[in-house]
């Protein structure tokens, strides 16, 4: 299994991964430096790709995503490679899954107070978030959203243990799938397409959560995701 925790500095993603790795010692992780420029963001991110390994499982604070933040906002490019690493998953047999953690501005803005954040400026938070929503927005891969502002931490390490369990038994009933399906795993709607070609297309989850499947298995995914409506394509 390969987890990514993204989102804004001061959400808290960096402590549900602490505490995932103290209750899960079966997992790796990794750390990457802020980029120096764009070449050595693409090296430490191809690197790990390049030497991962499938058998065993890994959680990271954050991956190339950051780029797609950090890179225009405070290192003055934009990454070129953030879609060729996206393709690569793909051909990956441990396709990763995304956990967001985000907090309103309010919130995040007394926490950086708190513990002296220098990185992003409090002019930056609200250009900050914006970032990572328009990258969560345009992303293809499996995700799980978490607000912190409205969660606490034991609230919010519930909920990212049982969207991890939830990708655990999506991941083992579509092990032998070509096309995945992918969207939120905690989706509201759930939607069947009868075209393997439609779910290419990014789901689009700005307008209510979705789960975008092919017609196979789609009572075991909807005793996974429980959504409240299922949806076919006529």
């Amino acid at each position: 299994m390969f987890i990514i925790v993204s989102g804004c500095n001061c959400a808290g993603k960096s402590s549900l991964c602490k505490k995932f790795l103290r209750d899960n010692h079966d997992f790796f992780t990794q750390h990457f430096e802020n980029p120096k420029d764009e070449q050595d963001g693409k090296n430490q991110y191809y690197t790990f790709l390049d030497n991962y390994d499938e058998n065993k499982d890994y959680i990271l604070d954050r991956f190339h995503e950051g780029e797609w933040t950090y890179a225009p906002m405070i290192r003055n490019y934009t990454a070129s490679y953030l879609d060729e690493i996206e393709e690569r998953f793909y051909k990956m047999n441990s396709i990763p899954f995304y956990i967001y953690v985000y907090a309103d501005l309010k919130d995040i803005k007394a926490r950086a107070e708190h513990r002296g954040e220098d990185l992003i400026k409090p002019e930056q938070f609200l250009i900050e978030r914006q970032l990572f929503d328009k990258f969560m927005h345009n992303q293809h891969l499996s995700y799980c959203g978490i607000n912190t502002s409205i969660l606490n931490h034991k609230q919010a390490y519930n909920t990212m243990k049982y969207s991890v369990n939830k990708w655990k038994q999506i991941c083992d009933l579509t092990k032998d799938w070509k096309v995945k399906p992918r969207g939120d795993i905690n989706a509201q709607r759930l939607r069947v397409v009868s075209n393997k070609d439609t779910l290419i297309l990014r789901p689009d989850i700005k307008n209510g959560n979705l789960w975008i499947t092919e017609d196979k298995c789609v009572q075991e995914q909807i005793n996974i995701i429980q959504p409240d409506e299922v949806i076919y394509d006529a």
